[in-house]
């Protein structure tokens, strides 16, 4: 139910039911404590953000790259996370839920996996498992990855399922499931 309307830079209030919750694991490079207080870190950069942009030209041989960068708007990562999935060879038989939920993400400069679950030791195991895909696509070194590192994430991804519904307003409703 909506309790009170969006205005100019502010979303609506609403009152429900539903908790909506995802976590995330981010690599680091560095952190920072100060009196047992995390209060800073630094991720380990994802060269791919390093967001160029080819700006076509009267000739194909006069391209100019320019950086660009954008302070009010969330950065689209689509590309470099259609790369990601290229790589990993994430396609729609191996994660069903598609572009509903992402759970290999771009932020902060760098890959990111997602979780639905609210377990912190079932993320760290499912994490495990794959991590070093993570740290593959990180390093510097060629981004080939062959498929028998990538089984354990192929499989984490492949027992979620979605289901489709619509909510009582007639808007969309989606909901990803594990499968037991």
């Amino acid at each position: 139910m909506i309790v009170k309307q969006p205005v100019q830079g502010k979303t609506a209030t609403v009152r429900t039911q539903r908790i909506y919750f995802s976590a995330r694991i981010l690599p680091l490079e560095s952190f920072e404590f100060k009196n047992g207080v995390l209060v800073d870190f630094v991720t380990r950069k994802y060269k791919e953000t390093e967001f160029m942009v080819d700006v076509d030209s009267i000739s194909s041989f006069n391209k100019a790259q320019r950086s660009y960068s954008e302070l009010f708007d969330d950065v689209d990562y689509s590309k470099q996370i259609s790369m990601i999935h290229s790589i990993l060879n994430i396609n729609k038989e191996i994660w069903k839920p598609g572009k509903i939920f992402e759970p290999i993400d771009v932020e902060l400069h760098t890959i990111s996996s997602r979780f639905l679950d609210g377990s912190q030791e079932r993320i760290f195991n499912q994490f495990e498992s794959f991590r070093h895909l993570i740290d593959l696509l990180l390093s510097p070194e060629s981004m080939t990855i062959d498929s028998v590192k990538q089984k354990p994430l192929h499989d984490w991804l492949r027992s979620f399922e979605t289901e489709r519904g619509i909510t009582p307003s007639g808007n969309m409703l989606w909901k990803i499931l594990k499968r037991k």
